[in-house]
């Protein structure tokens, strides 16, 4: 189950992860949460926040292909970049296999959405698309915000990678016949 907009998954799997755990196979992100996963996400293009904003990039296109627009050379290569930014970002990002790396290059991408939105402004005022179009492609830009908004919530809440529990770890260092150890030792 996945509700574009309503955080991230992987459409037609059955995964949806608002309050689940995320991992990403064959790596340690996620894997001490392998067993609460209802899945994995094993690529970036099963994400949400990357799907939207693909196709956030491809509406974008082809707006621009097209007069008036494609006659305004700096307004189609500032929009271009801007509209590639976040798939991009958000695939850099995924590969990263640490979760406060991916949450950073995930304001990266949101940042990306919202510069895209403002162009989308600024193609309206230019006559460049239809009020019905902006408004499409400006909601297509806030769900793809939100779900990369959801993605970088939850990867925030991620431990750091090697993180345990201080009191797990000293008595994983002791074996059974070891005493406690203690600073003021007798000779």
């Amino acid at each position: 189950f996945s509700v574009r907009g309503s955080g991230f998954g992987v459409q037609g799997s059955g995964f949806g992860v608002q309050g689940s755990e995320f991992g990403v196979q064959g790596s340690e992100f996620g894997a001490g949460f392998a067993s609460t996963c209802r899945m994995i996400a094993q690529r970036y293009q099963d994400l949400d926040c990357w799907q939207l904003s693909n196709e956030l990039k491809q509406r974008v296109y082809a707006f621009i292909a097209k007069p008036p627009a494609s006659k305004d050379f700096e307004f189609c290569d500032q929009i271009r970049r801007s509209a590639r930014g976040a798939p991009r970002t958000i695939s850099e990002g995924f590969g990263r296999f640490r979760p406060k790396e991916f949450a950073r290059y995930m304001e990266f991408a949101r940042a990306s959405l919202m510069e895209t939105q403002n162009h989308l402004g600024d193609a309206l005022d230019s006559h460049y698309i239809t009020a019905e179009e902006h408004q499409s492609l400006v909601n297509l830009a806030d769900r793809a915000i939100g779900a990369s908004t959801k993605l970088h919530q939850y990867l925030t809440t991620c431990p750091p990678r090697g993180t345990r529990n201080p009191r797990t770890r000293s008595r994983e260092r002791r074996t059974p016949n070891q005493e406690r150890r203690t600073r003021n030792r007798e000779p």
